[in-house]
């Protein structure tokens, strides 16, 4: 790297292209943080981590392709293979497991954590999932809450939904204001609105 200043890079054109006022920056592996000009303080690890940050900074990219998309987006951490992968401007958000938020683009303050987490999540935002494929199909839906595997999983743009527990709501789809707290709770509810669903099978 040219010019950056108390940067690491260890890889093929990682780091390469950083400027004067880039620093505090880590990139290890082949094209990590290879866009990056005047970002800084941001780590990536992996095959092409972050590779199109330009001047985004305070970004963690650890896995291959993890944060590649972003560009000019800041506090993201995205730690598994494609995880964020999507994500062009968005800021604040958390992506653990293989290709969580992977459909991310614009949408802020997310938090999913779990293989395939919120996969197809696009624009929506402030929402939570934890499991496997929890909160799968959810595309622009806003303020959801989904733990356990399978929650909400089918949900695509339902909003305010609360999940707990394994298969809860999985086949919720476009219906929001739903609370379901236990295993497969709310299972057979599609576009129902307003239910508050306690107990396993409720």
């Amino acid at each position: 790297y040219p010019n950056g200043v108390n940067n690491v890079a260890l890889g093929n054109t990682a780091l390469d292209t950083a400027s004067g006022s880039n620093g505090y920056s880590v990139a290890i592996g082949t094209n990590a943080l290879t866009a990056m000009t005047s970002g800084g303080s941001n780590v990536a690890v992996g095959y092409a981590s972050g590779a199109a940050i330009t001047t985004g900074g305070n970004n963690i990219a650890v896995g291959s392709e993890a944060l590649d998309a972003t560009t000019t987006g800041n506090s993201n951490v995205a730690m598994g293979s494609a995880a964020l992968g999507a994500n062009t401007t968005a800021s604040s958000n958390v992506a653990v497991g293989h290709q969580a938020l992977n459909a991310n683009t614009t949408a802020p303050n997310n938090t999913a954590v779990g293989y395939r987490a919120s996969h197809d999540n696009t624009t929506g935002t402030r929402n939570v999932s934890m499991g496997v494929d929890a909160m799968y199909q959810t595309t622009t839906g806003n303020d959801l809450v989904g733990i356990g595997a399978e929650a909400l999983t089918r949900n695509t743009t339902g909003s305010s939904n609360v999940a707990i527990g394994k298969e809860s709501l999985s086949r919720n789809t476009t219906a929001s204001n739903n609370t379901a707290l236990g295993s497969q709770a709310g299972l057979n509810t599609t576009t129902g609105t307003g239910n508050l669903l306690l107990g396993s099978a409720a």
